[in-house]
């Protein structure tokens, strides 16, 4: 192709990607005024942080991190392992919606751990300085909400890392499983930068030549590289990709941070094909209108893989 020719397309898919982004910051901005429309005349922090925290789902950590029991019996020969994203690495109470929705769906005596990392704990740390800045700055909503941003963004940045690290003290803890019963059948979930850490637990499990049973990627912070997923497909009997077009926070968090798309917005394409071998891809977007959605619908999207090994695109 000719050099000015090709350099031209690089140039309008730039500006097309940049005119999506803009399009996307401008929706962010939107819901932050209209959160600041929620606050009362008279103002307190502990209002305006508990505001904050429905808004952007922030929460509280204990600093615990690793695996924690949830429910079952240790002589359960299933074993479910959860694992939730960006600034959500609490306590149990963090997997009340993977267990509620589940519980009709897993055997009684099914195995249950959650794999609690750091991913995020500083920005709670600043919640209530988040809260002062919104009463100082209520006059420009703009200010608050760069101050908020940057916090947001450092964090992302910090989890995204620990990501990385974490996986591979997942990856050894299921060794040990395996050591003492290979006979166990594990199950994996990942919602957003849980479903990053899956992906890297995956590649240290790939190296020990150790393989789960399925696994389940919700709205995923990963990056979308085909040849990286192919590479470990081996490593799980399925592995299931669900995305949404609705997803705000990776449309602009993730796409602004990583300059590329997440397997949360897009099918995991390889040679123009959707499916590739035992990676099936769900697109949920008639199910989940945000990023937050995908633990409370637990219980449809886990039917939708069982009783359809694909879905129609």
């Amino acid at each position: 192709m000719n050099n000015s020719i090709q350099k031209k397309e690089e140039e309008t898919k730039k500006k097309s990607y940049l005119l999506k982004l803009t399009s996307t910051a401008k929706d962010t901005i939107d819901d932050i005024k209209n959160f600041s429309k929620t606050i009362p005349t008279s103002l307190n922090i502990s209002t305006v942080t508990t505001q904050a925290q429905k808004l952007f789902a922030f929460s509280t950590e204990d600093g615990d991190y690793g695996i924690k029991y949830l429910r079952g019996k240790e002589e359960s020969k299933i074993i479910h392992i959860f694992v939730n994203g960006f600034t959500n690495d609490g306590g149990i109470e963090n997997y009340d919606d993977w267990l509620t929705k589940s519980k009709n769906q897993f055997r009684q005596n099914d195995l249950c751990y959650g794999y609690s990392w750091a991913s995020g704990k500083e920005l709670s740390n600043h919640i209530n300085e988040v809260g002062k800045t919104f009463l100082k700055v209520k006059g420009n909503i703009y200010l608050g909400s760069a101050f908020l941003l940057t916090k947001v963004i450092s964090e992302w940045k910090q989890a995204r890392n620990n990501s990385y690290a974490y996986s591979e003290s997942l990856a050894n803890f299921i060794e040990k499983i395996y050591e003492e019963n290979p006979q166990k059948s594990i199950n994996l979930y990942g919602h957003s930068l849980g479903a990053n850490l899956l992906h890297h637990t995956l590649q240290h499990l790939h190296k020990k030549k150790l393989k789960v049973n399925d696994v389940y990627l919700f709205g995923g912070a990963a990056e979308i590289n085909a040849e990286l997923w192919t590479d470990i497909l081996a490593t799980s009997n399925n592995i299931y990709n669900y995305y949404s077009d609705n997803d705000k926070i990776l449309k602009w968090l993730y796409r602004s941070m990583e300059w590329s798309s997440p397997i949360g917005l897009n099918p995991i394409v390889y040679n123009n094909s959707k499916n590739i071998g035992n990676l099936y891809n769900y697109d949920v977007s008639d199910v989940i209108n945000g990023h937050t959605e995908y633990t409370s619908n637990f219980s449809e999207l886990y039917l939708n893989a069982k009783n359809s090994k694909r879905l129609l695109f």
